[in-house]
């Protein structure tokens, strides 16, 4: 279990050093976008081999529904 954490914790740090690529590239708007097309941008991918960016993308989809929720939930 214990390696299985390690490559959680290394998994993570890639992602974070993706998203930090990805912003300074320009790629911004992650607030504007629906939580299909951060499913569907993942499934691509995931076809791609590219599991960073795909995770990324999970977790893009999931913060977009979070959002949506709690904008719900306000109203």
């Amino acid at each position: 279990m214990n390696d299985l954490i390690w490559q959680l914790y290394q998994f993570v740090g890639l992602m974070i050093a993706r998203l930090y690529q990805k912003y300074d590239a320009g790629w911004q708007g992650w607030e504007n976008i629906e939580e299909e097309d951060y499913v569907r941008r993942a499934m691509k991918n995931v076809e791609e081999g590219d599991l960073v960016d795909a995770a990324n993308l999970c977790m893009l989809a999931y913060y977009a529904r979070e959002q949506a929720l709690k904008e719900a939930s306000h109203e």
